[in-house]
């Protein structure tokens, strides 16, 4: 690693981070939204009020939902520190993803050298996604931080800071189990593939080192079995897919987000011509090869040509991914950062496959993006081979989401959008005007986000005022008030002019919207 290259990415990753606190600024004074105001800050709150604890029955169930509680327990101490206002508390959450930042720079960069490292920290910066999720009250930040972590301590095989920080990981989300798996599975690969002279003893060693911590976490679960008599909370095994065409289109869907959607299928496609040239430099007939059987697994995954069977299409992409890594095994056997490309690779399979066959929305992909950028930044490290490229890469990287990517219009409100702004500001604003017009003292039908929003002050919209006393999804004969927005849209919508009311207040800004009708 040559001195002016790390002192460069120095630089550089000084640059992402006055471009990270610049957009994530604005939303550390904002309420809770959406998950964060009816799952999680609740949840919290009734944390703080118990005491910070991880005992898996120190909240209700209906409020942990069973999951593990070490995201509740550390955001209850920091708020027990530093106060339960909104700004100490998003201001917490921006830190943790912070860290995702730091990591991902530094995994990339030990991993695949500097440049990478400054290009997979660049690809993370300017997602949506990340940049929204940064300062809201949601465990995805923490999983991530925690996963980022423990590959980080297995890098370097100093297997004490791997166990605290993968037992941390699994008591955030449950979920952080499939990175476990990954780690074993990448862990035994290794060691059947590459010539070893480590005792059999030493590497059964480690890999009860990278397992340890599913045992530490089973207590949470053994404990949920004593307290509550099941292991998962009932209602999510609902979740669980039942038919192979359910799995399908949620894993054709979480596909096409990871790898297409906000702007991510120009890097994807950059990446893809890096990864063509590295292979075409050394067998240009096995790299074209390969691109041409790779097109056309991905357009049967796809449907683009007449239908197969759904468990085809699935094993069709399995085809692709299993094609991609022998050829890159056997015509780059010493490349460095291969070892992270594949990881990150087997990580976004594995878990998009975990994620389609369990609930599926895209806030829960954010673990996925630090991947991303590793599998994307060894693509494209190889066309940057000149010295002014990297900062001109980094450049256009940021100007092109700040230009096209973040001002693109949205149909709808989400908390992986920049536009959730946008929808707070709606409902504050609809907010207002219930108590300035004196419609809080009526009987009100609004969806669930406008009902928890205008019961609790601490989710930061009522700011002092009495809880409104009569809102409901409930719309009848005395219903007075009726409160809409394209954030959570109720279907009651389409009945205000048949049911008697008139439209009163309409209000826009951005992509939300949101109107109050009168009766």
């Amino acid at each position: 690693m040559q001195p002016q290259n790390l002192l460069k990415a120095h630089y550089l990753f000084v640059l992402l981070t006055g471009f990270y606190l610049v957009m994530i600024f604005p939303g550390l004074k904002l309420p809770y939204f959406w998950d964060a105001s009816w799952v999680y800050a609740p949840a919290i709150q009734a944390m703080v009020e118990h005491g910070p604890s991880l005992m898996p029955d120190a909240i209700p169930p209906d409020l942990s939902r069973g999951h593990p509680l070490l995201f509740h327990f550390l955001t209850a101490l920091w708020i027990k520190i530093w106060g339960n206002g909104l700004v100490s508390v998003h201001l917490f959450m921006a830190l943790i993803s912070f860290g995702v930042l730091i990591l991902t720079y530094l995994l990339a960069r030990d991993w695949a050298g500097p440049e990478a490292g400054t290009l997979a920290a660049t690809v993370l910066v300017v997602q949506e996604l990340f940049l929204a999720q940064a300062p809201q009250c949601l465990p995805e930040a923490m999983l991530t931080f925690f996963i980022l972590l423990s590959l980080w301590f297995y890098r370097r095989r100093q297997w004490t800071g791997y166990l605290f920080s993968a037992t941390a990981m699994l008591y955030t989300k449950e979920s952080g189990l499939v990175f476990i798996g990954v780690l074993a599975i990448h862990f035994l690969l290794k060691n059947w593939f590459e010539e070893n002279t480590t005792s059999k003893r030493t590497l059964t060693t480690s890999l009860v080192w990278i397992l340890l911590p599913v045992v530490l976490a089973s207590l949470h679960y053994l404990w949920l079995k004593h307290r509550f008599g099941w292991y998962f909370y009932p209602l999510h095994i609902n979740y669980f897919k039942g038919s192979w065409q359910d799995f399908y289109n949620d894993l054709r869907n979480i596909w096409r987000v990871q790898w297409g959607r906000d702007g991510r299928w120009a890097i994807s496609l950059v990446a893809g011509v890096g990864l063509f040239m590295r292979l075409a430099s050394k067998n240009w007939k096995l790299a074209t090869g390969l691109l041409i059987l790779s097109y056309l697994g991905t357009i049967t995954f796809y449907r683009r040509w007449p239908e197969p069977d759904y468990w085809l299409k699935i094993v069709s992409l399995l085809a692709v991914i299993a094609l991609l890594v022998y050829s890159i095994q056997r015509l780059l056997p010493g490349s460095r950062g291969k070892a992270l490309f594949f990881l990150s690779l087997g990580y976004i399979s594995l878990f998009s496959l975990f994620s389609a066959y369990n609930v599926f929305t895209i806030r829960y992909l954010h673990n996925l993006f630090p991947f991303y950028a590793f599998a994307t930044a060894w693509g494209i490290n190889i066309l940057l081979h000149k010295k002014w490229m990297l900062p001109v890469a980094v450049g256009i990287l940021l100007t092109g989401y700040g230009l096209w990517v973040y001002p693109r219009h949205h149909d709808g409100i989400s908390d992986v959008q920049l536009n959730y702004a946008d929808g707070l500001a709606i409902q504050q604003r609809l907010i207002d005007t219930l108590y300035i017009r004196g419609y809080d003292q009526m009987k009100i039908h609004a969806s669930l986000l406008e009902m928890v929003a205008t019961g609790h002050n601490y989710l930061g919209f009522l700011q002092g005022r009495d809880p409104v006393p009569s809102i409901s999804f409930k719309l009848d004969s005395t219903t007075r008030v009726a409160v809409y927005t394209n954030i959570a849209q109720e279907p009651t919508y389409s009945q205000m002019d048949t049911l008697g009311f008139h439209r009163e207040v309409r209000i826009e800004q951005g992509d939300a919207w949101g109107e109050i009708w009168i009766r």
